[in-house]
């Protein structure tokens, strides 16, 4: 009888914890709903912005002007890749284990290397 006693009591509490638990549980699902549905309206009038953007202005993207001066004005896009990564930097990229860094170039203007791919292009 004793044991029951003291294992009923174990349980009770062992019940009370999990209730304020959940009720904690509950608040911060209440939260991040909140939050959820604000992102969700910010998304919508994002969207809605973007959508009225492109129906009034029509965007020519950055793939179509590459491929336009690809395929339209003939120009060479190897060779530019070559021109902005010079084989001097490649190899000091190399000797750095492919590092993320701002590399200069001989022609006056330095490359951000991130993750691997040059990224973009500093005039100086």
């Amino acid at each position: 009888m004793a044991d029951d006693s003291a294992k009923l009591k174990s349980l009770e509490r062992e019940l009370s914890q999990l209730k304020r638990e959940r009720c904690d549980t509950s608040d911060e699902y209440r939260e991040v709903k909140r939050k959820i549905d604000h992102q969700e309206r910010e998304i919508h009038t994002l969207t809605k912005k973007i959508t009225a953007l492109k129906k009034n202005n029509l965007v020519v993207t950055e793939h179509a002007i590459v491929r336009y001066l690809e395929r339209v004005e003939g120009i060479d896009m190897e060779a530019i890749k070559e021109r902005i990564l010079p084989l001097d930097v490649l190899k000091k990229i190399r000797a750095l284990k492919g590092s993320n860094a701002t590399y200069p170039c001989d022609r006056g203007f330095s490359i951000r290397l991130q993750e691997g791919a040059v990224v973009t292009v500093i005039a100086k």
